[in-house]
């Protein structure tokens, strides 16, 4: 959570961002899978007369975005934008009034941002927006639905009845909605093109930031990651920047078909131990440029680049910074809920409005992706032992380094085997709990749901 945040991270506990991932990786064409934002209400929103209740005058809207915008978005917040609406306030008002455009229906916001990036389809022999694959680990293609709340009197244009133009600061975001689309949905241009990774430049002080102060060729990804890497020289050499160039292939028809989608490589890469990464940010420009910021700018300059590069490093790096920064703008206490409090409580709105509307004015039950109504979030609690705590933690810790010396590489290799399939099994049926319909199917994505283990 960055200060002034637009958008609450929900739990930081690892097992959250585990399992979050595991739901992500599994999440089947035309459902849907909530994050839900800790963030309160603000004042103005609430009834004036009675706070535990909204404001006479609020609705709740959606907007369409992808979902590689989900951290800008969540730290940002929305970024103003020009469209038609702009344009009749200009010929109103005389000068461009730029703002967020919403929906005020799940339907209308998940065909936005509307750009006709998919091959093409019977319902659009030019292409229909297409998703993002935000991991080549089996993971389908996806899209982003915002859910927020707005004071229908803040709306600055509107269109009919379901599409409006709110100031950035006027939107309260509660959700975030992932929802996958099916494989022959997936952009096109990913087809023609692959990552490869390449060596950051250093600078003299050892730094590999260098790029990023280039604004007209970088954009950040969030200023809490960005500056906390910036912040910790002392990890240079044990965490280093790597970058990953985009360079142009021959087209591969495979990620067309379901077939590319059912080897899930999550729980691999666990064993492995390969830890997670945290994007700082990507840079835009000219192959000639951009061969300046490598360690090996020849090698470059033979293959087929874009000019396009994602910067990553470990999500070890900064780590401290980021954490001090939580605890030092935090509002309220560490979250005690349980996972699966977590992620059903998401699949509810904390209003009295729908979590997801298909049509304005109309409500209708949101259904699980097994067929069934959404659960219950309330959750009863088994009774379960205190954490340990100072020289018992460090007692138990001993005794557990003590275990794991007495056994062979092999047998650790067995038992850390063993523990990642017990996780990954229950995250499997958390996930598979939380997975929401969409309201209105994405053209003909729907395939079908998979059946959690027992």
């Amino acid at each position: 959570m960055a200060p002034g945040a637009a958008f609450f991270w929900p739990s930081e506990k690892l097992g959250f961002q585990r399992a979050l991932a595991v739901s992500l990786n599994h999440l089947p064409p035309d459902c849907f899978i909530t994050i839900k934002s800790s963030k309160p209400v603000p004042k103005r929103l609430l009834s004036g007369s009675d706070p535990r209740y909204l404001d006479g005058s609020v609705q709740e809207v959606y907007h369409g975005s992808s979902v590689f915008s989900a951290i800008g978005i969540a730290e940002h917040g929305f970024r103003a934008g020009l469209g038609a609406g702009s344009d009749s306030l200009k010929a109103h008002f005389g000068v461009p009034v730029a703002g967020v455009y919403v929906a005020k229906s799940w339907s209308t916001a998940s065909y936005y941002p509307m750009e006709q990036s998919s091959m093409p389809h019977p319902s659009d022999h030019s292409g229909v927006p297409g998703g993002s694959i935000i991991a080549w680990d089996g993971s389908y293609p996806m899209r982003m639905v915002v859910r927020c709340l707005a004071k229908t009197t803040d709306q600055l244009w509107h269109k009919g009845s379901n599409q409006s133009l709110f100031r950035p600061k006027d939107l309260h975001i509660t959700h975030f909605c992932i929802y996958a689309v099916g494989p022959q949905f997936v952009h096109k241009h990913l087809m023609s093109k692959y990552h490869r990774s390449v060596d950051l430049a250093r600078m003299p002080s050892g730094s590999q930031m260098s790029v990023f102060e280039r604004p007209e060729l970088s954009q950040i990804t969030s200023r809490m990651i960005a500056a906390s890497v910036a912040d910790s020289p002392e990890e240079n050499n044990t965490h280093p920047l790597h970058g990953r160039i985009v360079v142009t292939k021959k087209q591969c028809l495979e990620p067309l078909d379901h077939e590319f989608y059912e080897h899930k490589t999550l729980l691999q890469r666990w064993a492995e131990g390969i830890r997670p990464s945290i994007r700082i940010g990507t840079v835009h420009t000219k192959k000639n440029i951009l061969v300046e910021y490598l360690t090996d700018p020849e090698s470059a300059r033979q293959i087929p680049s874009t000019g396009a590069m994602v910067v990553e490093c470990s999500y070890q790096r900064g780590l401290a910074a980021r954490t001090k920064a939580r605890e030092l703008y935090r509002i309220s206490p560490q979250d005690s809920r349980s996972l699966t409090e977590l992620f059903l409580e998401a699949t509810q709105s904390a209003d009295e409005f729908p979590l997801a509307r298909a049509k304005p004015g109309v409500a209708q039950e949101l259904q699980t992706a097994g067929g069934g109504q959404l659960p219950e979030t309330k959750v009863t609690q088994g009774s379960q032992n205190p954490k340990a705590k100072g020289e018992s933690l460090a007692k138990k810790q001993a005794k557990r380094q003590k275990q794991k010396a007495a056994k062979t590489d092999d047998q650790n290799a067995d038992d850390f085997a063993r523990k990642q399939c017990r996780e990954l099994t229950s995250y499997l049926r958390i996930a598979s709990a939380s997975y929401i319909r969409c309201p209105e199917e994405y053209h003909d994505s729907y395939a079908g749901i998979w059946t959690p283990p027992p």
